[in-house]
């Protein structure tokens, strides 16, 4: 089972008071998130193999971003697809 480590990292905290208070709190709450699932996979015994090296240092978290990227380049390709049905309708 791994153990709850606390970092403190000055720039993340400098970064944090330059953002605006919705991302900020998107970006805690998500990590917090992600922690909490970390713990309950460990807590039940589900693991999915090792991790990358160039990825997530959890591989469930690697294999849920990747999901994430797929998503989102899906989405762009339907949202670029609407863009240039409507560019060539005024044309």
């Amino acid at each position: 089972m791994r153990s709850l480590a606390l970092n403190i990292y000055f720039p993340l905290i400098g970064f944090a008071y330059l953002i605006n208070l919705d991302v900020a709190f998107s970006v805690w709450f998500f990590h917090l998130l992600a922690i909490a699932q970390m713990w309950l996979y460990d807590r039940i015994g589900f693991a999915v193999g090792l991790g990358d090296n160039y990825c997530s240092a959890s591989p469930e978290l690697g294999w849920q971003g990747l999901g994430w990227i797929i998503v989102m380049v899906l989405w762009g390709y339907g949202w670029l697809g609407t863009i240039w049905a409507t560019f060539c309708v005024r044309l």
